[in-house]
């Protein structure tokens, strides 16, 4: 998510965690109480991975954020969260891991990350 806020393909917030804020400033449940929208820019970014923000999940919002809590970061969530996953698993960038939740990035998938969305990542 922190790419996406850095690229501006998501504008709103800047995706960290404040919980003493968002319990008194926003009372709502976490992952709604934030308001990211994607950004006409942003859907051209998207579009070019490959992922279509016309088709996104109707019955779920758009953009939603889940807390790291180890980070104290957003990670994205909602429909725009699902669309781009099950994307790089068509590219093979990611796979699944060994373990519930655990994702792989493969070689090609960290060519691909930092050449689509400027994100350099471990491997």
């Amino acid at each position: 998510m922190g790419a996406l806020l850095d690229r501006g393909v998501l504008t709103g917030y800047d995706g960290v965690h404040r919980p003493e804020e968002a319990l008194r400033d926003r009372p709502a449940s976490y992952g709604r109480d934030i308001r990211y929208e994607v950004t006409d820019s942003g859907r051209a970014q998207l579009r070019e991975l490959g992922v279509d923000t016309g088709r996104l999940p109707p019955r779920r919002p758009a953009v939603l954020y889940c807390v790291d809590w180890s980070e104290d970061l957003h990670h994205l969530a909602g429909g725009l969260g699902a669309a781009p996953t099950a994307r790089l698993f068509a590219l093979e960038w990611v796979r699944w891991g060994a373990a519930p939740r655990v994702v792989q990035l493969t070689d090609e998938g960290a060519t691909g990350l930092e050449r689509a969305l400027g994100l350099t990542l471990a491997r």
